[in-house]
């Protein structure tokens, strides 16, 4: 009668062993490899929104559309003396119970956010908005520069982005390419993306740390491009790393054209 041939216990250790072995090796590679198709994706996302934002302006006479959320008449708003009767490029309906300038974590209202936008004509692919890996839940993840028609001092009531410095038309921003326009910052939120113009500090927000160390950021000319930040505090996300960082600095001069303070050495 013939045997079947079968392997060792030995044997099975081996293969498990350089099976583990390879997976060990691979496992960064292809973290990394998802990281920039991830990134690639982003990039492609705030670039059409970009060019959708630039539609906006050519067909409403040089108009910039407001980088806040939500309706002219919305609480929030009012509240703040946003007076303007501008709706904002999305909507915002914020946390149905509780928090209301918390985000909706409800698809269907999520969705209809997106769709009242003033944008949401120039692109209609809600999947547009935000990253593929956001914030769980989160449909947006995108969010539009303070300087871009959006908050200004006279809103938020503290130094942060100077009212002169806040653009109402496309025409008036110098230097398009090195303006930027959309940031994904990986969650959503109802205001404009606010950093520091006269301070060397990261403000109130979290520093964009997405796919890797750095982030996805739009220009005003149409233009995208992916970030990496060298600080290792803004890789730790670390929010006083401001002194002396050069990614902090960067950041600024696309928010605000310039600095407003002078640098003092890390």
């Amino acid at each position: 009668m013939k045997k079947t041939k079968a392997f060792t216990l030995v044997e099975l250790l081996v293969v498990i062993s350089i099976i583990a072995v390879l997976l060990a090796v691979l496992m960064p590679s292809l973290q990394k490899a998802r990281s920039m198709a991830t990134r690639t994706v982003c990039t492609s996302n705030i670039r059409q929104l970009t060019l959708a934002w630039r539609m906006y302006s050519d067909q409403n006479n040089g108009k910039l559309a407001s980088a806040l959320t939500g309706k002219a008449t919305d609480w929030w708003m009012v509240q703040n003396g946003v007076l303007t009767n501008e709706d904002g490029w999305v909507g915002w309906l914020g946390k149905v119970i509780g928090n209301p300038i918390k985000p909706t974590s409800d698809p269907v209202l999520q969705t209809q956010e997106i769709q009242t936008g003033t944008l949401y004509p120039y692109v209609k692919n809600v999947k547009t908005y935000g990253c593929p890996v956001g914030e769980k839940n989160m449909m947006r993840s995108y969010s539009i520069f303070d300087a871009m028609n959006g908050c200004t001092d006279a809103l938020t009531s503290v130094s942060i982005s100077p009212s002169g410095m806040v653009y109402k038309k496309l025409t008036e921003i110098k230097r398009p390419s090195e303006r930027g326009v959309f940031i994904d910052e990986g969650i959503s939120t109802f205001v404009s993306w606010t950093i520091p113009y006269k301070a060397e500090a990261w403000g109130w927000e979290k520093i964009p740390l997405r796919h890797g160390k750095g982030t996805s950021l739009s220009f005003a000319d149409g233009h995208s491009e992916y970030w990496t930040w060298t600080n290792p505090g803004t890789i730790k996300g670390d929010m006083n790393s401001g002194i002396g960082n050069k990614d902090l600095q960067r950041l600024q001069k696309a928010a605000w054209g310039k600095l407003g303070y002078t640098p003092r050495p890390n």
